[in-house]
């Protein structure tokens, strides 16, 4: 497909651009996490049971780690919007 017109991207969209396509392997790590959490506290019995005991430490890892990544990415995120770099 052919363009009319070509309009020259600013800088600012040029910067967006490039920050939201580093951004994809985090927010698909994000999405992972969710999914590893929510299937650890699926997995979650009675906190008596020496397996359950377990069951409930990862799922609490899980969600802490969770917790940490989406805090890292929106900090990164809104760093990223005021048009400073995405960190590697």
């Amino acid at each position: 497909m052919s363009q009319i017109a070509n309009f020259p991207m600013t800088s600012r969209h040029a910067h967006h651009a490039k920050v939201f396509s580093r951004m994809e392997s985090d927010v698909c790590d994000l999405e992972r996490m969710g999914h590893i959490a929510l299937s650890q506290i699926q997995e979650c019995r009675s906190p008596d049971d020496r397996a359950a005991s377990r069951e409930l430490e990862l799922a609490v890892f899980a969600v802490a780690q969770l917790f940490a990544m989406a805090s890292a990415f929106r900090m990164n995120y809104e760093a990223a919007y005021r048009g400073e770099e995405w960190p590697e």
